[in-house]
């Protein structure tokens, strides 16, 4: 329900689906296999990102792994400031 009511992917199907699809000529049955096309889609696409999340916060659970992803994360703002500062 939350990546539905995201305004962002309601835009981008009002932009989008006129312009593939006919809007006029689909039948209740059109809509209704739209609508379970992008459940579909929706719900694949937010259980990859949940099966991802659980993995990395498995590995951030060892000591080194999570000690590793911190100086990584310093790392990378340290070489952001530098940057910046050096403009």
């Amino acid at each position: 329900m939350v990546t539905l009511g995201n305004p962002k992917i309601m835009v981008f199907y009002v932009a989008l689906l006129p312009r593939i699809i006919d809007l006029n000529r689909v039948t209740l049955s059109g809509w209704s296999i739209l609508v379970g096309a992008l459940f579909m889609i929706l719900a694949g696409a937010d259980m990859g990102w949940n099966f991802i999340a659980v993995r990395v916060w498995r590995l951030l659970k060892n000591r080194k792994a999570m000690r590793l992803a911190n100086r990584s994360s310093a790392g990378m703002m340290e070489g952001a400031a530098v940057a910046i500062a050096a403009k």
